[in-house]
């Protein structure tokens, strides 16, 4: 099984605009602008009790964002187009982001201030930059080619603006915070926090165009759901918080013009609370770490899937090597095929085998970012990917990353991780004698008598069961019958079972237990098997009774 990451709808536009340095001041004459204290981004304004559109808060109808509002419905009436509105989520969000400092916002920051101002998928295109006047009506003019271009590919587009007056000089100059997304699904007001024991009812519509809605989502612990909608654009279905604290992870699917779309992905605090602030890259005692972990971003990636394991109570996955090296080849395969185009093509069940590895479970999950840490927040906020890496079926991981460009030609790395199941090496002896004392004990519950090892019957036993791990368990039975002949005729029925079990102990319920006889041989050997692995555990049971008594000659004739 392979799962694959679909892009998010319009997802990508991030900031190509100039550089911008702004002080910690309001917007607009507004007072949301969010700061950074000790290490943390903290937004001024109230985080949205709800996903989905807040009739409470709205944008400014004055000033630069009236101008554009007004020139960018002429532009589309006139191009027959749909209008692009604004949304108060944007303004607010913009107007929180006229306090950031420093370069441009990366995407960690925006997902998590689209999440904090209850926005269902994160802003798809962002644009901070300065211009050289503070007149409503240039800058409005000015920001309507932006708006119009993203509106072009968009399906309902939204966009938000914030504006501060500073200046240089003489001269005087705005900080502009514009921010754009496309809304392809409505959803109704739906909480960002559920108390525990709880549930709420996920409702919406599709935007025209789209239809067969699908819902995803992983609880905190990570168990995928998948509750049916059907196939018109409307939709509805509960969302149920349990007693385990914890995020849930939602996303929303649709399907337009054969292809599927991720539409919206949001967190919802499960009996616990939303982040109010975002703790930022360390600047100067951590960088050296920081440098270090980015050297070896694949193993940063693998701590990062097991501290997130652990905090859902599970065990940590280990690192595999040769299935680190299958996942490195696979993203290798990706970046060569980004520069032809088309679908990756790797026979990744086949590469496990060629390596040894047959395992019943293949997970995959890829990512193209620029960090361990942006290819995690990706992979955490897609239900299906996050349900690959806290699956409890899985055992080991193994990540491996190629070097690429993104279609801006800026530099991207590109992610592959690789979940499979391994059987940890058993103990052999401690194996043997939990499996005999186990059918000591079955047979004492079916009142069918004593039974010991036989020294004969568990040397054979330990030979079939070697050659039978040496085979895989394709033993042919001609060999089989070639084992067990020396046995014939020297015991009472030689009976037999074998083959390889995830528990081996089941190998204590054989009917050959209880009506066998009293002598047993346990034969156990590890090996590959088709469906459990590696250190599969083989296991050979012979139950028979002792040797048969010589016959007595007949007492001789008396001599007459």
């Amino acid at each position: 099984m392979q799962t694959l990451l679909l892009p998010y709808l319009r997802r990508g536009a991030l900031v190509l605009t100039p550089f911008l340095l702004i002080a910690c001041a309001g917007a607009g004459g507004g007072h949301g602008a969010g700061e950074v204290t000790e290490g943390k981004f903290e937004p001024h304004r109230p985080a949205a009790a709800n996903y989905g559109v807040d009739p409470a808060v709205s944008c400014p109808r004055t000033g630069a964002i009236g101008v554009l509002s007004t020139d960018i419905e002429t532009r589309a009436k006139q191009n027959q187009k749909p209008v692009p509105q604004t949304d108060g989520r944007l303004c607010a969000m913009a107007d929180t982001l006229i306090g950031w400092k420093g370069a441009a916002p990366d995407d960690h920051v925006l997902a998590f201030l689209s999440t904090y101002f209850g926005l269902t998928a994160p802003v798809a295109s962002t644009l901070l930059t300065t211009i050289d006047t503070n007149d409503p009506n240039l800058i409005g003019a000015r920001l309507v080619d932006p708006v119009w271009k993203f509106s072009q590919t968009a399906v309902q587009a939204r966009f938000g603006l914030a504006v501060q007056r500073t200046s240089a000089g003489r001269a005087e100059l705005s900080k502009i915070v514009l921010l754009m997304q496309d809304a392809p699904v409505d959803i109704q007001p739906f909480p960002r926090k559920l108390a525990s024991n709880s549930q709420a009812n996920l409702s919406g519509k599709l935007a025209a165009g789209f239809q067969n809605p699908k819902l995803y989502l992983t609880d905190p612990a990570g168990h995928l759901e998948a509750p049916t909608l059907g196939s018109g654009p409307d939709f509805q279905s509960d969302v149920r918080c349990a007693d385990k604290p914890g995020t849930i992870r939602i996303e929303l699917r649709g399907e337009r013009g054969g292809a599927e779309n991720i539409l919206a992905t949001f967190p919802v605090a499960c009996g616990t609370d939303q982040p109010t602030a975002l703790a930022l890259a360390p600047t100067a005692a951590a960088a050296g770490a920081a440098a270090a972990a980015s050297s070896q971003p694949e193993r940063r990636l693998f701590e990062l899937i097991n501290n997130e394991r652990s905090q859902a109570g599970l065990a940590p996955l280990q690192w595999d090597d040769a299935v680190a090296a299958i996942a490195k080849s696979i993203s290798e395969a990706r970046r060569d095929q980004m520069k032809v185009g088309g679908e990756v093509k790797v026979d990744i069940v086949g590469q496990l085998k060629s390596a040894g590895i047959q395992s019943p479970v293949v997970l995959t999950n890829p990512a193209a970012t620029r960090s361990p840490e942006e290819a995690q927040e990706r992979f955490a906020s897609s239900p299906t990917h996050r349900a690959n890496y806290m699956s409890t079926e899985v055992t080991h991981v193994g990540i491996g990353t190629a070097q690429a460009t993104d279609p801006a030609g800026r530099p991207v790395t590109l992610y592959t991780e690789l979940f499979v199941h391994e059987l940890p090496p058993a103990n052999v002896e401690e194996l043997r004698t939990k499996l005999q004392n186990a059918i000591v004990q079955h047979r004492k519950d079916a009142r069918a008598g004593s039974i010991k090892t036989d020294p004969t019957l568990q040397g054979v036993a330990q030979q079939f069961a070697d050659e039978l791990a040496g085979a895989q368990g394709s033993l042919p039975k001609s060999r089989q019958d070639e084992l067990l002949k020396p046995l014939q005729g020297k015991y009472g029925a030689v009976n037999a079972v074998s083959g390889a079990k995830a528990d081996p102990l089941e190998f204590a319920e054989e009917s050959i237990v209880v009506t066998g006889g009293n002598l047993m041989g346990i034969g156990i050997a590890l090996g590959l098997h088709p469906a459990l692995g590696k250190n599969a555990p083989y296991v050979v049971e012979i139950i028979s009774s002792p040797p048969a008594a010589a016959k007595k000659a007949p007492p001789p004739k008396p001599k007459k």
